[in-house]
């Protein structure tokens, strides 16, 4: 079983999980039939080995990005609850300060040095695309178009073009989200969730698998 993904995340994002039991509602038994088939519908969350779910998001200008639309670069997707200190760690909250009044994690650096440290890549190589996928806003509901722009101009990240920050939709705000902050999904240039390190209990350790598959898949031709 890989460990776990920060020693000490589960800290860091506890204030999150404590807010996260007012704020979702657990869907009742009697609608579970539906809500299972809603899920279906949806294929979330994603799944290794398969192609990525057909979400839809709301950039900082309010613009409606499909997923599917991000085929062609590999994806390093990041699920966000804006509260999570571990999340606002890894986008630089060290750098730039904590939004919201967060203090970031400490000793957990952003994840362009890890890429550095445990992948040996670049995050700037333009062959990525590092995606930041707000699924909860500072009060653990449904993140906008404005969530998005704050959370890109504190972070410093508006105008990159290896750097997309999008806002989800209401589907996304529930249990199985939840559990997968933090960490991270590697997506190939074919679409195809190749890693999941996401969550306390990651499929894929980051340090020492995540982002050595992907300083390899660098390594090798990019799929036309």
């Amino acid at each position: 079983m890989a460990r776990l993904l920060i020693p000490v995340s589960v800290i860091a994002c506890v204030a999150m999980a404590l807010t996260a039991g007012r704020q979702i509602t657990p869907r009742h038994a009697k609608n579970s039939q539906g809500a299972a088939q809603m899920a279906r519908d949806f294929s979330w969350p994603p799944e290794v080995g398969k192609r990525f779910p057909k979400a839809v998001f709301i950039d900082p200008h309010g613009t409606t990005v499909e997923m599917e639309q991000l085929q062609g670069r590999i994806l390093l997707i990041e699920p966000i609850g804006m509260p999570c200190e571990a999340c606002q760690a890894f986008v630089g909250g060290h750098e730039h300060g904590g939004f919201g009044g967060v203090q970031p994690q400490q000793n957990l650096p952003p994840i362009k040095e890890l890429a550095r440290t445990y992948g040996n890549f670049d995050l700037d190589d333009p062959r990525i695309l590092k995606v930041q996928m707000l699924l909860f806003n500072m009060n653990l509901k449904m993140p906008t178009e404005d969530d998005a722009k704050r959370w890109s101009d504190h972070f410093g990240v508006t105008g990159s073009a290896g750097h997309l920050v999008l806002a989800g939709n209401g589907k996304l705000v529930d249990k199985e989200s939840f559990r997968r902050i933090p960490g991270f999904w590697l997506v190939d240039e074919g679409f195809v969730v190749q890693a999941d390190s996401t969550g306390h209990d990651p499929q894929h350790d980051l340090y020492e698998e995540l982002l050595p598959m992907l300083g390899r898949m660098l390594e090798t031709p990019a799929i036309h």
